[in-house]
């Protein structure tokens, strides 16, 4: 298996997962943001801003992370040559650290919301792969 085939729809794919759930949670704070936002500069003012958005804030922030895993299946499903399942395995895996590492971060943000975001990578991420095999293969020129 040559490496560059191999890393390459992870890194792809990790990267445009990582990219939707990134924005995703930047529009969903952004919206809720007060109207100063200088309020926010100190740490543990932001911590009580942060703790206090509404529940539904964070089902549309772990919506936006299931979607972010669902591309990235899609994007390593296809940029892959090969049928077989170690680009999603590794692109779950490291999916996975980064919202553990954000989990950890923001150790005051919910539980329950830590949680929903770590059950919902490795089954959008499959998801991705099964919306990726739907899709039509790219056609190989002849040169």
């Amino acid at each position: 298996m040559d490496v560059k085939k191999a890393i390459l729809p992870v890194v792809v794919g990790t990267m445009a997962g990582l990219m939707v759930s990134v924005v995703g949670e930047k529009v969903v704070m952004a919206s809720d943001m007060p109207a100063d936002a200088g309020q926010v500069s100190s740490q543990q003012v932001a911590i009580q801003w942060f703790t206090s958005l509404p529940i539904s804030a964070f089902v549309i922030m772990a919506l936006f992370a299931g979607l972010g895993a669902l591309v990235a299946g899609v994007a390593a499903s296809k940029l892959s040559d090969t049928e077989r399942k170690f680009p999603l395995i590794v692109t779950s895996v490291l999916l996975i650290l980064a919202a553990a590492y954000k989990s950890y971060l923001l150790s005051f943000q919910p539980v329950s919301y830590s949680l929903l975001r770590l059950a919902i990578i490795v089954p959008m991420v499959v998801a991705g792969r099964k919306i990726a095999s739907k899709l039509p293969a790219k056609k190989q020129e002849n040169m």
